[in-house]
């Protein structure tokens, strides 16, 4: 029964502990007043979300990097979160997501990461050697760059 007793006792100092800094809120929250939290220092301009943000294409570039799959294939959700709304309506039928979202990626570094073609040369070279063992490709890159040239 000893030890049982002392785990009943250190329960006893834990609930005892949280009571106290429940007061210890309370009395600092009365102190405040009822104002709440001094947001003043807080950004009112705070960025915009990259959806709705001009593309920066070394940010674009740093967001797109880590989304390639070892097999060169891009993931569709994550890449769309990067681009505009409209990036994702744009998909044409019959073609997977996976493609589509290669499709987009190959066309971002083509396009708008143009001036950064040192750095995402091999990565594009890996998404086009996935791209081009699937199928609906051509339908694919005519579409994600019809869809690049317009951001």
């Amino acid at each position: 029964g000893g030890a049982l007793e002392e785990q009943r006792g250190a329960l006893d100092c834990v609930e005892v502990g949280v009571e106290e800094a429940k007061k210890e809120k309370k009395k600092k929250e009365r102190k405040k007043g009822a104002k709440g939290p001094d947001c003043s220092q807080i950004s009112r301009s705070s960025p915009l979300p990259p959806s709705r943000a001009p593309l920066d294409p070394r940010a674009l570039f740093t967001a797109l990097v880590p989304l390639q799959a070892f097999d060169g294939s891009f993931p569709l959700t994550p890449l769309l979160a990067l681009l505009p709304p409209s990036a994702g309506s744009a998909q044409p039928s019959g073609i997977s997501d996976a493609v589509w979202a290669t499709a987009l990626a190959i066309a971002l570094m083509r396009g708008p990461l143009g001036a950064l073609a040192d750095e995402w040369e091999l990565m594009c070279d890996k998404a086009l050697g996935w791209l081009k063992s699937q199928s609906g490709v051509d339908a694919a890159q005519a579409a994600a760059a019809a869809v690049v040239a317009s951001l």
